[in-house]
């Protein structure tokens, strides 16, 4: 992707669509392969003053392997260390995930761990429609979009 595209993306995610403010802790999940992205998030994100970008990678091929492999009865356990990890990072506002079915397996996280309404959980590509002005629906159903 060029490069100027991934800072008008990171520009959009950080200053619309999680409105990043000074002082504010920013939580990222993402694949590997979108580092770039990420890091142009966090140099926009520290650019508009936060406190802390907080990244974690996600490798998919390991969800996969789980979801194949793992016991019976297992896959809807949570981790509970996952709402743990999140209310240890501090004043935590937002966190940001890129696998939609991720948004379901952190929001049980942030009740178990009793900061519902604390923590605002956003998937990655929901922040990039909005902040193109777009629905999150529109860009996932398989309608073409002009960006």
């Amino acid at each position: 992707m060029d490069a100027q595209l991934l800072v008008r993306y990171a520009d959009l995610i950080v200053s619309v669509g999680a409105n990043v403010q000074p002082d504010q802790v920013l939580a990222v999940e993402a694949l590997p392969e979108a580092q770039p992205l990420v890091a142009e998030i966090a140099r926009r994100a520290y650019e508009k003053g936060a406190r802390y970008v907080d990244v974690q990678y996600f490798d998919g091929d390991v969800k996969r392997i789980r979801a194949e492999r793992a016991p019976d009865g297992t896959l809807d356990w949570v981790p509970p260390w996952l709402g743990r990890r999140m209310v240890a990072l501090g004043e935590l506002d937002y966190f940001v995930v890129c696998c939609p079915k991720d948004v379901t397996m952190y929001e049980d996280a942030i009740k178990t761990s009793g900061h519902q309404g604390e923590i605002e959980l956003r998937e990655l590509t929901e922040l990039v429609w909005e902040s193109l002005g777009r629905s999150a629906e529109g860009g996932r159903n398989g309608k073409e979009q002009q960006v």
